[in-house]
């Protein structure tokens, strides 16, 4: 039997427009429960399709008056990334999973009627991924289906390799590009028994660019680079820091790139925020000179650190705004006061884009928050982790909503209502007892039915007991 034991589906029959007191009232939905459960993740063009990860088996569940597990895979052994890739145009299934196993790429396809066919060959492996696993598979892209073909990225001990499956099967290698893998090392304290080892991939990420055609924007060591496919060369595309601070008060962070057209004139840009000193980067593709290592189009940074950043259109003029959740330097007594607490304050701010598709410097407006956490320190262990999710939500041209700790405790979704944030629903149920955490910041929207608004997914982690949980919010209407 596996680990994801309690599933608990709710029924939702058709309903009128919920009115703000009912909308109130109404709290998450719980999909399952489980001892252990790694991931959700919404997937499809449309996000039409949730997996739920327990361990090595993946829970497929679509939307059909209830939610319904519709198909089950079993991910093989020694699987250390997975990613799913769309169905063809008119094809009579519901996509495919590709892993990266110790020594190959290999991909199995979920028919219509759920049933999954064995997980067969599709080229070789890069050799970075070797020894012993020692956690569950990670959901990672690093596959994308293009019209008919299938493009994947394999990391490889001395870059990134390339690979093509055309419409009649066939698969191509398009080579291999080099970039700097970095890794860390520390040996502990006393005799050095205690060894730590970690190799961050480079970033890359798959766009499609004028005619359909598409192409590779990757970190290639001091720069970011492009490179056509299926042929094609790698060339610079801009200059990229030297360095990556990632530590926020002293606690290991990441945030990845963002890579996406935020100055709708077609072609992929991308914003790089180093969250140890706050620095922002904004790279335009309409600005770039292939080939050139062209500085960033513009630079700024926050008195702190950086958490997160997200675009959305802030101010109703139809542009992408940009949005940073700030974190002030905490002296020793801050810090200290924070572990009392239990709470980190944060700063929500947001800047404009201009006409001319760059971001003002200076912020338009700053909120202040309480974001609840949990800190723990030892001699070879720092980690913090969120005890509420802080996501921006947006619809079309709609108003700009968050979803965030509320003050009273538990959650709370707020509208933004000229200069405040207004209180629209609260699920006070969602208040954390000890040890309890969300992964905060990514956006996973579950889509019921074509015409219908989303449902936020959430993952609600409890590492002291078997009570991980994965639930669903309504966003809210407005009023």
């Amino acid at each position: 039997m596996n680990r994801l034991t309690n599933l608990i589906l709710a029924i939702f029959l058709a309903m009128p427009a919920l009115s703000l007191a009912q909308t109130q009232k109404m709290g998450p939905t719980i999909l399952a429960k489980g001892h252990a459960i790694a991931g959700a993740y919404v997937v499809g063009v449309t996000g039409e399709l949730a997996i739920l990860q327990d361990g090595p088996v993946l829970f497929c569940m679509i939307w059909d008056k209830i939610p319904k597990i519709v198909a089950r895979v079993v991910l093989p052994e020694e699987t250390y990334l997975w990613d799913y890739v769309s169905p063809k145009a008119g094809m009579k299934a519901m996509g495919e999973i590709v892993v990266q196993v110790k020594g190959a790429v290999a991909a199995a396809t979920i028919k219509s009627d759920g049933s999954v066919t064995k997980f067969n060959r599709l080229s070789a492996g890069g050799g970075l991924f070797r020894g012993r696993l020692s956690m569950p598979a990670t959901r990672r892209r690093f596959a994308w289906r293009v019209v008919d073909d299938t493009y994947w990225v394999v990391p490889t001990l001395t870059g990134l390799r390339c690979f093509q499956r055309k419409k009649n099967g066939d698969v191509v290698d398009c080579g291999s590009e080099s970039a700097r893998l970095t890794s860390e090392q520390s040996l502990g304290h006393g005799l050095g028994y205690r060894l730590k080892a970690r190799v961050t991939v480079p970033f890359f990420d798959l766009a499609v660019g004028d005619a359909g055609h598409p192409y590779l924007l990757f970190r290639q060591n001091r720069f970011y680079a492009r490179r056509e496919l299926p042929v094609g060369k790698g060339k610079i595309w801009g200059k990229a820091p030297d360095t990556d601070n990632n530590e926020v008060v002293k606690f290991e962070h990441r945030i990845p790139p963002l890579c996406v057209d935020f100055d709708d004139d077609g072609q992929r840009d991308l914003i790089h925020v180093d969250p140890g000193t706050g620095t922002t980067l904004i790279y335009r593709s309409g600005k770039r000179a292939l080939g050139k290592g062209s500085e960033p189009d513009s630079v700024f940074r926050v008195t702190g650190h950086v958490l997160w950043r997200w675009l959305a259109d802030g101010d109703g003029d139809g542009r992408k705004d940009l949005f940073l959740l700030e974190l002030s330097k905490l002296n020793v007594i801050a810090q200290v006061k924070v572990m009392q607490k239990r709470s980190l304050p944060v700063i929500l701010s947001m800047r404009r884009q201009l006409d001319d598709g760059r971001f003002q410097r200076s912020a338009r407006w700053s909120d202040r928050f309480e974001f609840p956490c949990e800190i723990s320190m030892t001699r070879n262990v720092r980690r913090v982790r969120f005890r509420a999710p802080f996501k921006l939500l947006q619809e079309g041209n709609q108003k700009l909503l968050l979803l965030g700790p509320a003050k009273e405790g538990g959650v709370a979704c707020y509208e933004r209502v000229e200069k405040h944030w207004v209180p629209m629903a609260s699920y006070p149920e969602l208040l954390m007892a000890r040890g309890f955490h969300f992964k905060p910041f990514d956006d996973q929207r579950w889509l019921a039915n074509s015409g219908a608004r989303p449902s936020v997914m959430l993952l609600m982690k409890n590492p002291q007991s078997a009570d991980d949980c994965v639930m669903t919010l309504k966003i809210p209407e407005k009023k």
